[in-house]
This record gives structure tokens, sequence and C-alpha cells, in this order.
């Protein structure tokens, strides 16, 4: 089981993108935790799109280009939800708010081989029918843009791994647009609920 899991067992819209990186698992995640949004192709010509245009503090819609993107979204929005070096982390925000809808994203790193899976995932729990048929409309949207920057998200595994394709990083694990619910009987915690879970010793 992933902290993922743990946090968000239940879900109705969610995606899915990984690749076999042969590098060091620590390699490989300080390598993530350092990408910034200028190192990832189109990422800031697609979130301008998403603000329409519009200047805006920093945020991950705004991130400055020479900042880890991640560092960026911790600091404006994005909580820490949990986090175990050099396997996993996972960050969430209410993208309906008070806290009608949550969504939250893991990087997860798995010895395989000669090498390491990473993969990346996202879910997002509506609470209600309302916020449910609110953020179908904006998924069906943004998940185009999502699914298209997430391959060079990965961008800093081709420094780690000289033998890897964009083919192979490509198809090696990936799953589109999907809409369906895990674990019926299990809803996600409140957000500081779950912070506070994966702080505790």
């Amino acid at each position: 089981m992933t902290h993922l899991d743990e946090a968000v067992p239940q879900w109705q819209f969610g995606e899915r993108h990984g690749t076999f990186v042969r590098a060091p698992a620590d390699r490989v995640y300080a390598a993530l935790r350092a990408v910034t949004a200028g190192e990832i192709f189109l990422f800031r010509t697609l979130t301008a799109i998403r603000r329409l245009g519009r200047s805006s503090p920093e945020s991950i819609l705004n991130a400055p280009p020479g900042k880890p993107i991640l560092d960026v979204a911790l600091r404006t929005g994005f909580h820490l939800i949990a986090e175990e070096q050099p396997r996993e982390i996972v960050v969430g925000m209410y993208v309906i708010k008070p806290d009608r809808a949550l969504a939250a994203m893991n990087f997860l790193l798995l010895p395989v081989d000669d090498g390491i899976r990473l993969t990346t995932e996202t879910r997002i729990y509506a609470k209600d029918a309302a916020a449910r048929r609110r953020f179908r409309w904006y998924w069906w949207l943004i998940r185009p843009g999502s699914g298209f920057i997430r391959p060079p998200q990965f961008h800093f595994v081709f420094q780690l791994d000289p033998v890897l394709t964009f083919h192979s990083f490509t198809n090696f694990f990936r799953q589109r647009h999907r809409i369906f619910i895990a674990a019926p009987d299990v809803v996600p915690a409140p957000l500081a609920v779950l912070q506070d879970r994966f702080r505790a010793p």
C-alpha cells in the first residue's frame, strides 16, 4: 500500500503516468525534488493559458522558471501530506473549497530489476453529486493539457538514464483519463487530519 492509498482510498477522477529509470532511487528522488517549471516542456505556456494570460502571484499556475516546482506548489496552496524519502511524496489541496473536492498527487519510486519504476498518480475525491458535476467539466477541460505535460515533467530521468528514449518513456506505463470509485466504503479524511496523521511518529 502507498501513502496515496492511505490518504485517498476512494476517488472519482484520476490519471497515472510512469516510466522505468536505470538510476539509484536517491538520485531519482533528488532530481524529482529539484525539477523546475522552466525545465518542463510547455509547462509555463499551458499554465498561462489556464490563467487566461493574466498576471498573478507566484503559484503552480505562475511558477518562476528557476525554482523547484514542488517547492512552489507547497508554498502556494498545496499541502505536504506524506513524504518517505526516497520512495514516495504525496501533496494535496482542496480544488473545490471549503472541502468539497480533494485533489492529491504522488510520485512513487519502486525498485525493479536494475533500476526504478517511477510513477505519478493524481486522484480527486468529490464529496457530493454537485461537486462531482462541477469538477467533471473542469476535468474534461484541463485533462488534455495535464496528460500532455506529464511525460515532459519527467525530463530529468533522461539525464539519469542515457539509454532511455522518449518512446519507451511515454509507453512504459500510462493510463489516460479515468473516472471510477475505488473503495466505496472508505472516504478520505479532511486534509488537516491527513497531514497530522503522517506527521505523527
